[in-house]
């Protein structure tokens, strides 16, 4: 739908506690939304903490086992991933000298997984930071293929960097691995067909961090969701220009508003239209599905927003 949810997040935290901005926009929540939903049940939703998941170390799982809390508990539908009331930050372990897990937030992964990367593959992650999803891609190419992980912040693709170093073994990360500091909606200017598989987890408005951070939420207006949505469509066309044919490209985001999901599909779609299809999701993934992707909400999960969609290349 045309801003689905059009930022629901934002506005419900306006009407209960800056009242003064309230009244454009929750007119518009009310007819679009049912009230209690966004209301009540969505809004402490979103303001609870999220429960991370643990998820493996898959080059040395055995060993990762072994670190995980008394009472962590596998997580249906989510291989190698636990959940448990605590988890210390994690430390090397004795015998591989890796990390045991990396905590993330458990709706993140599923984009991931979509990307189906297989052995051989070229990988990009084109905003790689922190840098979660490209170990479990670094994981899923084992020692063969390439992995191209890119942020264009300095701290964060300090931290990135820090990341892939501490998770993955030497021998893979030196051979396997690289990080970039690419504009990614510049990155078709430079070459074309170059990857097998793309992940465009894009900046988006995160509303989720937003309502919990009162400087964010002060600092935050309607314009920002637009110039979001043009800046993703620009990585997206960059993303489809340097995939080959019968690659998969999974936009994401963390955003609720549609119309830096659906609607950035949508044009993508149009501007492209000749050489993407969309692969829908199978009935039995978790979340709700739109137009052209799927959204797990915070309401029915301890985890997201996440926003994803699955193109292929066709042409």
């Amino acid at each position: 739908l045309e801003g689905h949810f059009c930022n629901v997040v934002v506005t419900v935290f306006f009407e209960i506690e800056i009242g003064k901005y309230a009244t454009a926009r929750c007119c518009h929540f009310r007819k679009t939304l049912p009230r209690d939903f966004w209301r009540k049940r969505l809004n402490a939703c979103l303001r609870a903490p999220v429960k991370h998941v643990a998820r493996l170390n898959g080059f040395a799982r055995d060993e990762a086992l072994t670190y995980l809390p008394p009472d962590a508990m596998p997580v249906d539908g989510l291989p190698d991933c636990y959940v448990a009331e605590r988890f210390d930050p994690p430390q090397p372990m004795m015998n591989s000298g890796l990390m045991p897990y990396y905590l993330m937030d458990g709706a993140s992964i599923f984009p991931a997984l979509a990307l189906n990367v297989e052995e051989g593959d070229t990988v990009l992650d084109m905003c790689a930071a922190p840098g979660g999803k490209s170990l479990i891609f670094a994981e899923q190419l084992g020692h063969r293929g390439l992995l191209t992980s890119n942020d264009p912040s300095a701290p964060r693709r300090s931290r990135l960097a820090r990341v892939l170093k501490e998770y993955i073994p030497n021998y893979i990360h030196d051979a396997c691995v690289q990080v970039t500091s690419h504009d990614a909606t510049r990155w078709n200017r430079y070459e074309k067909n170059a990857f097998d598989k793309i992940l465009v987890d894009a900046p988006c408005s995160s509303d989720r961090h937003v309502l919990q951070d009162p400087k964010q939420l002060k600092e935050w207006s309607g314009s920002r969701i637009k110039q979001n949505a043009k800046r993703q469509e620009d990585m997206l066309v960059a993303a489809v220009d340097v995939l080959r044919i019968g690659g998969r490209i999974v936009y994401s985001t963390c955003a609720l508003s549609g119309y830096e999901n659906d609607r950035v599909v949508h044009r993508i779609l149009k501007r492209r239209k000749d050489i993407l299809k969309v692969i829908y999701p199978s009935n039995d993934v978790l979340g709700d599905r739109t137009m052209y992707g799927l959204h797990i909400l915070p309401d029915n999960t301890p985890w997201g927003p996440i926003f994803f969609t699955v193109f292929e290349r066709v042409a």
